[in-house]
């Protein structure tokens, strides 16, 4: 007999554009789920604004608390074109693999547990630019 957490409840949630370029954290958090434990198993931007971000590369962080990292990060680097589709250990343009950033998948969401997403501004040298549709994937279990 299969253990719950062998067929976990897997979450999509679309967290919207996020602009990269506007010089200011975007924080969202993702309520926990009462009872049930968790694992980031998917972080995924799909560039609506091409980046330039040649001096610190932006990022999607997943976290404990805003800016902490330990469910994943996605680095989202400079000259990414519109359309790319980025995922937490791939190249642009190519699906998810669901492993999770940093993490692999290892840290798990204590239950009830909420999870912090920030998108971390990027800079450049002239002129920041980079916007993304941004979604986190998690397995809910108890």
């Amino acid at each position: 007999m299969g253990k719950i957490y062998d067929n976990p409840d897997r979450k999509v949630y679309n967290l919207g554009v996020i602009d990269f370029g506007d010089a200011a954290n975007r924080d969202i958090t993702i309520p926990g789920r009462t009872g049930m434990k968790g694992t980031v198993v998917g972080i995924q931007a799909f560039v609506t604004e091409a980046f330039l971000v040649d001096t610190l590369d932006a990022n999607v962080q997943v976290g404990s608390a805003a800016g902490e990292v330990e469910y994943g990060n996605l680095v989202l680097t400079d000259a990414l074109a519109l359309d790319d589709i980025i995922n937490e250990d791939t190249l642009p343009n190519t699906i998810p693999d669901f492993v999770s950033g940093i993490a692999s998948g290892n840290t798990q969401i204590p239950s009830g547990g909420d999870v912090y997403v920030r998108g971390k501004f990027g800079t450049d040298g002239t002129a920041v630019t980079g916007q993304a549709e941004v979604q986190v994937t998690i397995d809910w279990y108890c």
